[in-house]
Parts: C-alpha cells; sequence; structure tokens
C-alpha cells in the first residue's frame, strides 16, 4: 500500500531490483517480503521476480527510513539493517 499511494514519486532516479524484508516485533504476522522493480526511481511490484538486492528491517526502521529521518547508512552502521 505504500508503494501504491507513493506511485507519482521517484526514489532517487535509481534502478534496479530490490527485495525488502521486513519483520514486525509487534505482529509478527504483519512481517514479509515484497519484490520491487525501480526504474529511474518510479517503484512497481514485481511479485517471484528475480532481484539484484535485499535488504532486512524492522518495520520501525523501515518506516523511519521512509520518512527520511534515519538513512540506511546509519540503521546498517547500527545493525538495524542488513
Amino acid at each position: 500500500a505504500l508503494f501504491r499511494g507513493l506511485s507519482g514519486h521517484t526514489f532517487g532516479g535509481q534502478t534496479c531490483r530490490l527485495k525488502i524484508s521486513l519483520t514486525d516485533s509487534f505482529l509478527p504476522e504483519n512481517g514479509g517480503s515484497r519484490i520491487m522493480h525501480f526504474t529511474d526511481g518510479i517503484a512497481v511490484e514485481a511479485p517471484d521476480s528475480d532481484y539484484d538486492l535485499e535488504i532486512r528491517m524492522d518495520v520501525a526502521e523501515f518506516s523511519s527510513l521512509v520518512m527520511g529521518t534515519v538513512d540506511f547508512k546509519h540503521l546498517y552502521r547500527y545493525a538495524l539493517a542488513d
């Protein structure tokens, strides 16, 4: 739903195939993975497709990342993301 809501947003003009794997420490059933294809920054969900890289983190850190309050480098440095 997040990426559908941000369908007109460009994510840094990047092109890649990304698997996003999230855990939810409050509601574990909300955790899971999605594969997103970014073309010139535009995200499209691509279930069951190949991906170039994967990021893993809790939904709390992902929310902070999406809101721009923290960058991935800092989450990785503090072992909050892989």
